[in-house]
């Protein structure tokens, strides 16, 4: 991807400087003066417009020149992007400059040009909308949100270390102490959510008559020239059942135009909602909704066509799924049309069901898609009965049809009738009688279909139900039969759409978890460069033929992946946006959008992940400073200055957007000098050394950062054990110190150290204490000839004597220790490669349910524990893939169930650098909601990373996979000592 600057040689910044600072003022007063240019009308060419040509319209491009005449460079990327959408999110960058520098003209005068709005851009309009009417429409909510974006912008300056060197080193810490998750906390309620699907919705509609490149301003003509008819023409004419059977077809993953084509498809989504906005009577809610629906659902409903049968030795083929296949049967034979349940009946008056089933899960072949000719060939070859021509009837009737769509009664008009001609699904005969019926050859692929698509579904989104029952609950052959109206390849999105999103707030959490599992599943596939579990990667192997599958990976899977994020929308709107379960939805949307940021880029982001309404609505509830973040990257400009401590006293301090300081751990600090310091880090700012040597140089590093831990027993409170020999003096076995004095003094205490003789050395020490004042330490202990074992005594302050009993036999790879505090009782937990253990108060262990260390054993690189609070979370990194600095991690959350620490839950996959260090720490937002911070320390940086908990405490909901933070100059290594986290002052 090209990154280019932006360039506006046609604007003073000077001329802004006399501006009021109201913003509504200043929008009135910038569009009378006569420095800003009139408005910029898109031109409508003179050409024939055409219903064939708005059907094949396409937003998306590669490249784009577009806003050339405003200043901005030719952008190349390297997928290509819906062009409408990236314009829209310029319109959108710059309107929030402008709304900064009406509110903090004193700040951005010392910024230089580059903060100031692009006034071109600011004059846009067709012939209905300006952007200056857009950002007065929106004022009140554009102020509100500008710090989120203004922040992020600088912040992204100052990733760059030539201008991060700039910086003074009290800059620096005003810098680290943004809470650059804060800023989104306004986005889980539904006034924010609508307000910006509101405004960048109208900058959408503007945007289309600008994108050239793609040839997406066709648009302008048909928004201009009787909307409301092209709309209702446009609907009227996609939604035949055979033309949306030939647009499936047009995306199966053999067809060398499929790429192109899913974006067609996505393009007309966003048309139709276009035109149907142009203050004129077009479709309905419903009827718009309808054909939204259809368009996104297709491009799920068309990888049903690359579903292969399979073999039995996969365990999730569909051959396996002789369950599902049976009920579908069942299901076609008693609770279909009385003609569909009247072939079955008399089907297998002459042929043997079970004979018939053996068929479909042991003679067909393994590579053969389920739905598709090939099948139908092969099956009609042995049960003639499905053959059209020798069945007991004689005309295939290819009459058009007609069907009414859904209807709202308070809409102006009706939505238009729909003519369609014969799908392979809804094909019908003539009898000798003169009684139409549906075709044997349409009967068949009713079933092959419904397999098809059922079983995908549960093998990507739920194959953790039991496959019994699992048809009836998707509903694909109970929508279909509904009425005969409702026959087709729309019933059929439609039961997806219902399965996937549910409707009532009792069955959301099942619901999102559907529909997160198959967004994630897509993401895991089409990333090389995240290791996919052994699940996902034995579904896809399953379900896919190795052409598809490649294909799917290298260019599908965003896409789907994206499409599924659309019914968490629905899902959250259903839900009212109230409650505990509206957390679970944004969840889901975090943890998808954060990962497509791991792996997709600029490019694929603002193209596929975003596109048209759709990607709006993921904007809106996910991250709306995301967009705002890679769109300014790839227009990046240089500021002159940045005043960092104005902007964060009177901007991000006045919004509540500083991070909270609650909490310190000890660091072990080198400094580029190669001196080593003891220091008291500051979570705010991440201040990891001190000017002048203020701290304890150290003649030694430490060797094991593990091995140093602190006390919250009430009688020790805050006391820090080493049990780092080379930290030590006099190379000690056991020291301590109380923290307010370590970084001054050092462990200077000697304790008394009569462990167990064939310890060597202490890899790690944690202490649990109760509510009630009981403790219990662990020691993870290397021995002679290379092996370890784990201690327990009644606190740190006593030496390890007695060692763990009741290990797995030959589980002696120990990865990690953790200690929670502040339960009925003491809470000690020990991971090891292979398993989770919880420690018993009779020096014994008990193994916890351990399958996710199970499921990808030969991926894991290393596990590591984390406490904080009521929780411990299992962090998993898994082996580096293509780059060996960088390697993917997955957190999981152990918690309790009221009696034991053993419910395990999946989380959120991230990229860490092989050697990052965490540190994590319970804490809460500015709305009391309780969160967790995790602090990431790498030799390549530091990064602040937050998780949003549910009310109980006892899971994740959200996960941000962080920002990048500026160091704090001149340090050249931080090792985190990360248990010695205290949450109070002492």
């Amino acid at each position: 991807m090209t990154i280019n600057n932006i360039k506006d040689n046609n604007f003073d910044p000077s001329e802004m400087v006399s501006l009021e600072y109201s913003s509504q003022s200043a929008i009135s007063n910038a569009a009378s003066a006569v420095s800003v240019p009139s408005k910029i009308f898109a031109e409508v060419k003179n050409a024939s417009h055409t219903l064939e040509e708005l059907e094949n319209i396409n937003f998306y491009t590669k490249y784009t020149s577009a806003l050339g005449f405003a200043g901005f460079e030719p952008q190349t990327f390297e997928e290509a992007i819906d062009e409408v959408q990236y314009i829209a999110n310029i319109m959108l960058t710059e309107a929030m400059k402008h709304e900064f520098i009406s509110n903090y003209n004193y700040i951005a005068s010392q910024m230089g040009e580059a903060i100031y709005p692009n006034q071109q851009i600011l004059g846009l309009a067709d012939t209905n909308d300006s952007v200056w009417q857009v950002i007065a429409r929106h004022q009140m909510y554009i102020t509100e949100i500008m710090p989120e974006y203004v922040s992020q912008m600088l912040q992204s300056v100052f990733q760059d270390e030539s201008q991060l060197s700039n910086l003074s080193r009290g800059e620096r810490q005003q810098l680290n102490s943004w809470d650059m998750y804060g800023i989104l906390k306004n986005i889980s309620q539904e006034k924010e959510s609508e307000q910006f699907n509101a405004l960048i919705g109208d900058f959408y509609n503007i945007a289309v008559d600008f994108a050239t490149t793609s040839g997406a301003d066709k648009l302008s003509y048909y928004k201009k020239m009787d909307p409301s008819k092209w709309v209702r023409d446009l609907y009227a004419s996609v939604l035949q059942d055979d033309k949306i059977e030939a647009r499936m077809d047009s995306m199966n993953i053999e067809n060398e135009r499929y790429v192109e084509n899913q974006h067609n498809t996505i393009s007309l989504a966003s048309a139709a909602r276009i035109l149907n906005s142009q203050n004129s009577p077009g479709l309905s809610d419903d009827g718009l909704k309808r054909f939204e629906d259809t368009m996104y659902n297709i491009c799920v409903l068309s990888t049903s066509l690359s579903t292969k049968w399979g073999t039995g030795s996969e365990e999730y083929s569909a051959v396996n799924n002789r369950q599902l296949i049976t009920e579908t049967i069942d299901r076609l034979s008693t609770h279909s049309n009385p003609d569909i349940q009247d072939f079955w009946h008399q089907f297998f008056e002459k042929n043997s069901k079970d004979a018939f089933i053996a068929l479909l899960t042991d003679g067909m072949n393994p590579e053969t898609s389920i739905y598709s000719e090939d099948s139908v060939t092969r099956i009609t070859e042995i049960y003639p009965d499905f053959n059209d021509n020798d069945s007991s009837y004689y005309d295939v009737d290819n009459k058009l049809q007609t069907k009414q769509n859904l209807q709202n009664t308070s809409a102006v008009n009706t939505d238009p009738i729909i003519k369609f001609a014969q799908s392979r699904l809804t094909k019908m005969i003539t009898s000798s009688t003169g009684a139409r019926t549906n075709a044997p050859s349409a009967i068949l692929n009713m079933l092959l279909f419904i397999i098809g698509t059922s079983h995908q579904t549960w093998a990507i989104a739920a194959s953790d139900e039991d496959q019994t029952g699992f048809a009836d609950n998707l509903g694909i052959g109970i929508a279909m039969f509904e009425t005969t109206a409702s026959l087709g390849y729309y019933a059929a999105t439609k039961a997806i759409s219902k399965f996937m999103s549910k409707n009532m707030p009792s069955q959301l959490a099942k619901g999102t978890m559907y529909f997160k599992n198959y967004a994630n599943f897509w993401l895991g596939v089409g990333n090389t460069n995240k290791v996919t579990s052994r699940i996902s990667t034995r579904i896809a192997n399953a379900i896919f033929s190795n052409s598809a599958l490649g294909k799917f990976i290298t260019k599908t899977s965003l896409i789907l992946s994206v499409v599924s994020l659309g019914f968490g929308i629905k899902a959250l709107v259903d839900a009212g946006y109230t409650g505990d379960v509206a957390n679970i939805v944004f969840e889901t949307l975090n943890v998808v959008v954060s990962t497509v940021g791991v792996i997709a880029g600029f490019g694929a982001l603002i193209g596929a992940a975003f596109a048209g309404p759709l990607g709006l609505a993921v904007l809106a509830a996910s991250a709306i400073i995301m967009i705002a973040r890679w769109i300014y990257d790839a227009t990046k400009p240089i500021y002159i200055d940045t005043p960092i401590k104005a902007f964060t006293l009177d901007v991000l301090n006045r919004h509540g957007y500083i991070f909270d300081e609650k909490g310190k751990f000890l660091s072990v600090v080198k400094d580029v000098r190669g001196f080593n310091y003891l220091q008291n880090t500051s979570l705010q700012t991440l201040e990891l050394d001190s000017e002048d040597n203020g701290t304890l140089e150290l003649r030694e590093t430490v060797e094991y950062p593990r091995a140093i831990a602190i006390s919250m027993n009430p009688y020790r409170y805050g006391v820090v054990y080493s049990f780092d020999r080379y930290i030590n003096d006099n190379f000690d076995r056991a020291r301590y110190q109380d923290y307010n004095l370590v970084c001054e003094q050092g462990f200077s205490k000697k304790l008394d150290w009569s462990g167990d003789s064939k310890i060597n050395a202490v890899i790690a020490a944690v202490e649990s204490t109760s509510r009630y004042s009981d403790s219990k330490a662990l020691f993870w202990c290397k021995l002679s000839y290379q092996k370890t074992a784990v201690y327990m005594t009644d606190g740190l302050h006593i030496s390890p004597k007695h060692q763990l009993t009741g290990f797995e036999d030959g589980d002696t790879d120990i990865q990690d220790i953790a200690a929670i505090n502040d339960q009925y009782d003491t809470v000690l937990l020990i991971a090891t490669k292979k398993n989770l253990y919880r420690v018993n108060n009779n020096y014994t262990v008990t193994k916890i349910n351990s399958s996710a260390l199970v499921d990808d054993q030969s991926n894991i690189q290393s596990v590591e524990l984390l406490a904080a609070g009521d929780i411990a979370h299992l962090l998993l990194r898994f082996n580096p893939q293509n780059d060996p600095t960088l390697s993917q991690a997955q957190l999981f959350t152990v918690s309790s169930n009221g009696s034991y620490y053993d419910t395990i839950r999946e989380s959120s996959f991230f990229q860490l650098n092989t050697d990052d260090s965490l540190v994590c720490r319970s804490a809460f937002l500015h709305d009391s909601t309780p969160c967790h911070d995790f602090v990431v320390v790498g030799p390549k940086g530091y990064k602040r990373m937050k998780a949003i908990l549910d009310e109980s405490r006892t899971k994740l909901i959200s996960f941000g996979n962080g920002l990048d933070l500026p160091s704090i100059y001149p340090i050249g290594e931080a090792i985190l000592l990360k248990n010695t986290y205290l949450n109070m002052a002492i």
